[in-house]
């Protein structure tokens, strides 16, 4: 309760120093900002004591992206055990924070909020951006979950750097969108970068009028990267003087192509990514586009039945974007690569029949083969690395599969079994070929991934005894 009194009391105090320079307006609410370190963070709580001086530096945006104060500086009362901004006063509304730092005399960043998609995001409850609403005439407070910045790097916390020269004359805001299964686009999240030359100046994720600002250089050319798996990659080319000029205040409104896509990154530089791809139909089909990500683009007409390839300078993830009439893919296959593969998405495949990749690394997790109704045949053999998931029950017509030397749990070849079993009985599915050694035992009917379980394994043998199914290793009773 005493603590309650005086932050009252501290609060009348910061309004009365405030109301010397600025009259009230009748529509003006004001906030007040606290701070909490992140349960997570490495040093355990705030300070007891700020050095003197310290600061909040704070970004803040209407609801629609508009930016009302860039990194601003509002002085710390310290309260007890805790720290309280001066009040700001600004209209009533519904804004976003988008910056949020503790720094100390000699731009010293001490805490800092970090952004949605970076390192740090994960250390807090709720990372940047932050809502929070101002109502009439009346005072408000938002706390935010801060980390300890201070052996930490900007990009942790998903800023290109901590300095403060940023003009408000740089920002702008960006709306991602993605096409609708039938007609019509969506709104939807993405990653942006902002390069200059081979340097990366700003790193955050975007969504709905996303304001992007850093400190832009006049006539400077930037570029502007977006970038979501399972769509083409977007770019546009700007300076300073042509974004204002062509956006005049709208937002710039990126609108994202369906794709088949993956990242690569090679073992060493230079390297080669390399891959097969199948199309046989030809009717009403766009040309297939393959985005290399490091600004190729290579163009090929339908039908193709053939190995692409491409090779990179240096060691870094790549972006692998292919897109045009992606729907008329039926097969891809990779192997060997010398390199590694991560984040492959074919959700936008329909007529996949066939999708193989073996003895490389795969750092995904899984693969998403709920959109590929069509498949037949899967491999996945000798993927090491990151491989855990694996859900088939999207894919009634699938009868081969090689699964031979992966990490599958047992609960996941389980799962894999129930759903094989299922088609062969709801469809009397017969003659299916499927791999499930372990790759290290060849001549031990019981070495298999996972294993499975007793009661799966007396399915494997009425799928090889009752529908004719080859299951490797084991033998027919």
């Amino acid at each position: 309760m005493k603590n309650a009194k005086w932050i009252v009391l501290m609060s009348l105090a910061w309004l009365l120093y405030a109301c010397q320079d600025e009259q009230p307006v009748v529509e003006n609410g004001v906030v007040e900002f606290t701070f909490t370190q992140s349960a997570g963070s490495k040093n355990g709580r705030v300070a007891a004591t700020l050095p003197p001086g310290t600061l909040l530096r704070i970004s803040i945006s209407k609801s629609d992206g508009t930016v009302v104060h860039l990194l601003k500086e509002l002085r710390l009362l310290k309260i007890g055990d805790s720290y309280l901004s001066e009040p700001l006063v600004i209209p009533a509304g519904n804004y976003r924070i988008l910056d949020y730092l503790i720094v100390a005399p000699g731009n010293q960043i001490l805490y800092a909020a970090p952004h949605t998609g970076s390192p740090f995001a994960k250390l807090v409850n709720t990372p940047l951006p932050i809502l929070f609403r101002v109502a009439d005439n009346q005072t408000s407070n938002t706390s935010v979950e801060v980390v300890d910045a201070s052996a930490a790097e900007p990009e942790d916390f998903g800023y290109a750097s901590f300095g403060v020269d940023i003009v408000p004359n740089s920002i702008f805001s960006v709306s991602v969108f993605k096409p609708l299964a039938g007609s019509g686009l969506e709104n939807t999240s993405a990653q942006a970068y902002v390069l200059q030359d081979s340097d990366t100046v700003l790193a955050r994720e975007v969504h709905f009028n996303t304001g992007l600002y850093w400190d832009i250089e006049p006539g400077q050319q930037y570029k502007l990267v977006i970038i979501k798996h399972g769509y083409g990659r977007y770019e546009k080319w700007f300076t300073r003087e042509s974004i204002v000029s062509e956006l005049n205040g709208a937002p710039l409104v990126a609108v994202l192509n369906k794709a088949f896509t993956f990242s690569f990154t090679p073992e060493s530089g230079p390297g080669t990514v390399y891959f097969f791809m199948k199309a046989t139909q030809t009717s009403l089909a766009q040309p297939i586009l393959v985005d290399w990500g490091d600004g190729r683009i290579d163009g090929f007409p339908y039908p193709f039945e053939m190995e692409f390839q491409h090779q990179y300078a240096s060691r870094k993830k790549y972006f692998i974007s292919v897109y045009g009439s992606v729907e008329l893919i039926e097969s891809f296959s990779t192997a060997y690569q010398i390199g590694v593969i991560d984040t492959i998405s074919i959700v936008h495949l329909p007529a996949l029949k066939s999708f193989q990749m073996a003895l490389f690394q795969y750092a995904g997790t899984g693969i998403d083969f709920s959109k590929n109704p069509e498949l037949q045949m899967l491999g996945l053999s000798y993927t090491n690395l990151g491989l855990r998931e694996l859900d088939i029950s999207h894919n009634p017509l699938l009868n081969t599969v090689d699964i031979q030397a992966t990490q599958f749990s047992t609960a996941v070849i389980d799962k894999f079994i129930d759903d094989l079993y299922g088609f062969a009985i709801s469809q009397n599915r017969r003659g299916g070929i499927i791999n499930i050694s372990d790759g290290l035992h060849p001549n031990d009917p019981n070495a298999m991934v996972g294993p499975p379980s007793p009661d799966r394994i007396a399915r494997i043998h009425t799928l090889i005894d009752d529908y004719g199914w080859l299951i490797y290793p084991v033998s027919p009773h």
